[in-house]
């Protein structure tokens, strides 16, 4: 019959085909764990398992608007937007491995827009393996060179560091070199096999350096620190001059000073000396005898002196002293004391062939036991 009953009330749908239009960019990653932290760039690597993910919009979100975050193909979440800027950080651990991140607005009928460029990151929290042993510190620089020993003095202000790995370095790992509790970016480690050295520069002198040194890989992870090596810098000369005055000859027949240039037949003569001002610090007076260093003088204020050790070749020995401190820094050298080492005696026998007295009243020959009264 075609009767019908009251009307429903309405119920409005709005029908939406198109996806919004803003384009979305994604700008960066940023890193906040340690020790390397900053933007990871695409393709790079990580050992944040909580990344933030942040970028752009061509215009700003529309009413019911939001912008979707995938990862790996799959929506994990809406971002923070900010006019035309964005964020997204991660709520829960990352697995270790490749991620791709993208991203697109939606609408509120879900219509999605033009998806972002990919964004891809390695996550990688596991540490290097590697022990390192930072073996040895080398002082390269003259007069004292050689291995500086654990808080010891150098003068070298561009000492090398010398160590050993205990297994080699995998693919994208480094050895980090650290100063005084600060990574040392960019410092170029030469490392053959087991082995490893690096030549540190830009030190100030009258300051102290402790080093260690550890592997890290591409996502900033460092294995195990090495053990820690302090070097104390001194590059300043020794101010103070000396001078030899005098040696001494204690050997009988004769003795006494040996003048600059003498004869002695003392195989352990005694030099005298002075400085022009007390010692300070680690100073020394340093003797050398033919150029070549041969002990340290016993100094009392200005004053020194110092024994040679038994010398068994006879000849002609030059001295010469300096000031020097525990880092080998040197002051002026003293003047040259020549002395020539004669313990030979001579070969030539001498006889007495008489005694002949010329004392009034008569002039005779004294033979041998007899008296005379001159």
């Amino acid at each position: 019959a075609g009767n019908t009953g009251a009307y429903a009330a309405d119920y409005d749908i709005y029908v939406k085909f198109e996806g919004p239009s803003q384009t979305v960019q994604i700008t960066g990653v940023n890193d906040d764990v340690l020790p390397v932290t900053g933007n990871v760039l695409s393709g790079g690597w990580t050992n944040d398992a909580r990344p933030d993910v942040s970028g752009t919009l061509s215009a700003a979100l529309g009413a019911g608007e939001v912008l979707i975050v995938m990862r790996d193909g799959v929506a994990v979440g809406k971002a923070v937007v900010t006019g035309t800027a964005w964020t997204y950080s991660e709520s829960a651990d990352l697995t270790d491995g490749q991620h791709i991140y993208t991203a697109h607005v939606e609408d509120a009928a879900q219509n999605p827009g033009a998806t972002s460029n990919r964004y891809e990151i390695n996550v990688d929290t596991v540490a290097p393996s590697q022990a390192v042993v930072l073996t040895h510190i080398v002082d390269n620089k003259d007069p004292v060179t050689g291995d500086v020993e654990d808080g010891a003095y150098t003068n070298d202000d561009t000492p090398t560091l010398h160590g050993t790995l205990s297994a080699a370095l995998g693919a994208g790992e480094i050895l980090t070199v650290w100063r005084n509790g600060e990574l040392l970016t960019g410092a170029d480690v030469k490392v053959d096999g087991l082995t490893w050295s690096y030549e540190d520069s830009g030190l100030a002198s009258g300051s102290d350096y402790t080093y260690y040194v550890q592997v890290q890989d591409l996502a900033g992870n460092t294995g195990t620190q090495s053990n820690s090596h302090t070097i104390k810098l001194n590059t300043d000369g020794a101010s103070q001059g000396t001078q030899i005055l005098s040696i001494t000859d204690d050997q009988l027949p004769w003795t006494g000073t040996v003048k600059n240039g003498e004869s002695t037949n003392d195989r352990t003569p005694t030099l005298n000396g002075s400085v022009t001002a007390a010692l300070t610090g680690t100073e020394k007076v340093i003797i050398l005898r033919n150029g070549s260093e041969v002990g340290k003088a016993v100094v009392n204020g200005t004053a020194w002196t110092y024994t040679d050790a038994d010398i068994t070749t006879d000849g002609k020995y030059t001295y010469t002293a300096l000031v020097r401190d525990e880092a080998g820094n040197e002051g002026a050298k003293s003047n040259d004391y020549v002395m020539y080492l004669d313990t030979t005696a001579p070969s030539q026998k001498a006889v007495i062939d008489g005694i002949t007295d010329d004392q009034a009243p008569g002039l005779y020959e004294v033979r041998s036991e007899e008296h005379t009264s001159e």
